[in-house]
């Protein structure tokens, strides 16, 4: 017996065909959506003028940084990371490892392989990297992905990439934006490297 099946080639098949599935619903999810449309949300949602074809080059930037990570670390306070826990079910069934770091909790980035994507969604702009010890110096040699309303200054690292989110002052908006921006990612991740 193997975790209930009867052989190891059972559980194999069982995951192929499982992944299989989730690739037609990720398909199927998508069909009936457009950038377009979830703009559209976005905007509506926000109230506010942005920059669309900036928003989207960063947007682009960040699913091309998650199909070049071979693991993706989410770092932040708990709850823009619970926010992020569908973003990380769906990479999770494209084959990408998912880790989740509280700020302030055993923070030690280098222990992570070479070729992990930092994330760190951030609705308030508030995390500062000078206010998480050794940080700066830990993050050279990784790639930084940043999801804020506030602009973050450029850090010295690998990469970086800040996602502008449209400025709101009201969190629960800021928290449909950041899940409406999660929506684009993947779609466009999904129809770049996946469908």
């Amino acid at each position: 017996m193997y975790l209930g099946f009867q052989s190891f080639k059972d559980l194999r098949e069982f995951g192929r065909t499982t992944a299989q599935i989730r690739k037609d619903q990720y398909r199927q999810r998508y069909k009936n959506t457009s950038v377009e449309a979830m703009l559209a949300n976005i905007r509506f949602i926000s109230k506010n003028e942005f920059d669309q074809n900036q928003f989207l080059e960063q947007v682009n930037v960040a699913a091309d940084m998650i199909h070049q990570a071979k693991r993706l670390v989410f770092i932040g306070a708990l709850f823009p990371l619970s926010l992020s826990l569908d973003m990380a079910e769906d990479l999770l069934n494209t084959g990408k490892a998912v880790i989740y770091n509280q700020l302030f909790t055993d923070f030690d980035i280098r222990r992570f392989e070479k070729g992990a994507l930092i994330i760190i969604p951030t609705l308030t702009g508030n995390f500062i990297p000078a206010n998480v010890p050794g940080f700066l110096d830990q993050v050279k040699s990784f790639p930084l992905l940043f999801l804020s309303k506030r602009e973050i200054r450029k850090i010295p690292c690998q990469q970086f990439n800040l996602i502008q989110l449209p400025n709101l002052n009201q969190s629960n908006q800021s928290n449909l934006i950041l899940l409406e921006t999660y929506n684009l990612i993947k779609y466009m991740y999904f129809n770049k490297y996946i469908c």
